[in-house]
């Protein structure tokens, strides 16, 4: 890249000499060709990183977004089921303590109990 850039300087400077481009247009294109490079090393980096960061196993930001969206999503979706199971359970205890208290009141009487 460091030889383009001189090549191109050269080549800017002998045309600026013969005469056959002005300064204004020798700067102009000058200015034009740092943008392209500049935008063609920005992405080689961005693409350098990426496969490092890919061989390394790190994650990236949109993927981690997307999974604490899907655990938020769970996590509502096991609430509204703890809250079911425990009401279950407290039925379960209600019936099951009913039993041991009529059963302690009178061993051979057993009574049904109803939901």
């Amino acid at each position: 890249m460091a030889n383009d850039f001189l090549t191109s300087l050269r080549n800017y400077a002998q045309s600026l000499s013969s005469g056959e481009k002005s300064a204004g247009e020798v700067s102009a294109a000058l200015n034009h060709w740092v943008k392209e490079s500049g935008e063609a090393l920005k992405e080689k980096i961005e693409s350098e990183i990426e496969s490092a960061a890919i061989r390394m196993g790190f994650v990236r930001k949109a993927e981690l977004d997307s999974l604490m969206h899907r655990i938020e999503e769970l996590e509502k979706k096991s609430s509204g089921a703890k809250k079911t199971v425990r009401k279950s359970v407290k039925k379960v205890a209600k019936i099951s303590s009913a039993a041991s208290t009529s059963k302690m009141k009178n061993p051979n009487v057993r009574k049904k109990v109803t939901k």
